[in-house]
C-alpha cells in the first residue's frame, strides 16, 4: 500500500502544550510521511517531524513571529505545495488560512481536527484579531474535506454551523499509555492524602473553585493540595499557598516531573468550566491522570464527559458542594478502594484513549481520503 504524504499544518506549535498535534504522526512515522508547515515554533520537549518553521530566521520572541501570520500565508501555503502532499492535515482552524488556500489552489484534499477555540472565536469575537481568526476559520470552513473533531460536543458545534453530518468524524486524540503509566504499586507519599491538580492557572481550569473547596475540607480532611503549573492567576495561588501552607505551588514541571507527582497523589481534580465562552473541548490531563491509575474528578462541561471512565466522578458545572463531597469521600478511601477505582480508570483509558488507538483511527481517515481523491481525479 502506498503511504501517504501528509503536509501537517498548524500556525503555531508551542511545545509541550501542543504535544497532541506531533503525537499521533509520530506515532505513524513507519505507516505515513509528514512534514510540519507552521509560521512559529517553540520548545524541544518532543522529538521533531521534518519541519518547515517560516519565520525561524528572525531573530524576534516567538509570540510576535505567530502574530506576523498575515505577512506569511501566501509562502507558508506555497511550502506546502512544492512539497507535493497527498492530504494537508490542519490542527486549529485559527491561523489556517494558509491550509485553505493551499488545499484550493493545489487541489490537495484537506483534513482539519477542530479544538476548542474555534467555537469562541466562531461564535464571541471580541477584537479585531478575533475577527481576523474568525475569518480564516470560515475560509476553513469551506476548504476542508473532512473535519475531525476532537470530541462529540465539537462535533455537535459543527453540525449546529450547517457542516454536513457526512463531512465530521469524532477522532479522539489519545495519550502515550505507556509513558502515563504507574508502577507496580502506587508509592502514595506517607501522611496526609495528597490532591492534585495540573493545568494553566486560568479561570477556564477552575482553580480558584477547587482551592476554595481544598480549604473547605481542610479542618475535616487534613490533605495536601498540589498545583502544577502557570498563568495569570499564579500571583492569587501563591497568595494562597502563603496563607493555607497545605497547598503547594510546583510551577510549570516537565512530563517526567507531573507523572512522578501523579504517582505519589491519591486523587486528581480538575473543576474547569465554561468561562468567556469558551469550555473544554477535550481534556489530555484528565486522560493522563486516569492512565496513572488516579481517581479523577471534573466539572461535566464541554467535552470533559467523553474523557471520563466513570460517570459517577462528573459533577455538574460550577456546583462546588457537590464537588466538595465527591472529593471528600475520594479522600478518606482506604489505599485498597483508590487502586480499585484507578485500575478501572487506566483499563478504560488503555482501551478507548490511547494514542495507539488514535492514531489508527487517524491512518484510517488518511488512507480513505487518498482513495477518495484518487476516484475524484479519475
Amino acid at each position: 500500500m502506498t503511504i501517504p504524504r501528509v503536509a501537517l499544518a498548524t500556525g503555531s506549535l508551542h511545545l509541550p502544550g501542543k504535544h497532541f498535534v506531533l503525537d499521533h504522526s509520530l506515532e505513524l512515522t513507519d505507516r505515513v510521511e509528514t512534514k510540519l508547515f507552521t509560521y512559529a515554533a517553540r520548545g524541544t520537549d518532543y522529538p521533531s517531524l521534518d519541519m518547515r518553521e517560516l519565520f525561524a530566521p528572525m531573530k524576534v520572541p516567538y509570540d510576535l513571529r505567530r502574530r506576523l501570520y498575515p505577512i506569511g500565508s501566501r509562502s507558508l501555503g506555497r511550502s506546502i505545495l512544492r512539497w507535493n502532499p497527498d492530504i494537508i492535515h490542519l490542527h486549529f482552524m485559527a491561523l489556517g488560512g494558509f491550509a485553505a488556500r493551499a488545499s484550493k489552489s493545489g487541489r490537495v484534499p484537506l483534513i482539519t481536527t477542530v479544538h476548542a477555540l474555534e467555537p469562541h472565536l466562531m461564535n464571541t469575537p471580541r477584537t479585531q484579531r478575533d475577527r481576523n481568526l474568525r475569518q480564516q476559520c470560515l475560509e476553513v470552513l469551506e476548504a476542508t474535506t473532512l473535519f475531525l473533531p476532537v470530541s462529540e460536543y465539537i462535533r455537535q458545534w459543527l453540525i449546529s454551523l450547517g457542516v454536513p453530518k457526512t463531512s465530521i468524524a469524532v477522532n479522539y486524540l489519545g495519550i502515550d499509555t505507556e509513558f502515563w503509566q504507574p508502577r507496580r504499586a502506587p508509592d502514595r507519599i506517607e501522611g496526609n492524602p495528597h490532591l492534585l491538580f495540573v493545568g494553566n492557572l486560568t479561570e477556564l481550569k477552575g482553580i480558584r473553585e477547587l482551592i476554595d473547596v481544598s480549604v473547605d475540607l481542610l479542618e475535616g480532611v487534613p490533605h495536601t493540595l498540589d498545583v502544577v503549573g502557570d498563568g495569570p492567576l499564579r500571583d492569587y495561588v501563591d497568595a494562597m499557598a502563603r496563607k493555607h501552607p497545605h497547598i503547594k505551588v510546583h510551577g510549570l514541571c516537565s512530563r517526567e516531573r507531573v507523572r512522578n507527582l501523579m504517582h505519589h497523589s491519591h486523587v486528581f481534580a480538575l473543576p474547569t468550566h465554561t468561562h468567556n465562552g469558551i469550555s473544554e473541548a477535550a481534556s489530555f490531563v484528565l486522560m493522563e491522570a486516569q492512565s496513572m491509575g488516579l481517581a479523577t474528578v471534573c466539572f461535566q462541561v464541554g467535552g470533559t464527559a467523553e474523557m471520563m471512565a466513570d460517570p459517577s466522578l462528573l459533577v455538574k458545572e460550577g456546583d462546588t458542594n457537590a464537588l466538595t463531597e465527591v472529593l471528600l469521600e475520594l479522600l478518606t478511601l482506604d489505599e485498597a478502594a483508590l487502586r480499585l477505582l484507578g485500575k478501572a480508570a487506566r483499563d478504560w483509558i488503555v482501551q478507548n484513549r490511547s494514542l495507539r488507538a488514535g492514531a489508527r483511527s487517524t491512518l484510517g481517515h488518511y488512507r480513505s481520503a487518498v482513495a477518495s481523491d484518487a476516484h475524484d481525479a479519475s
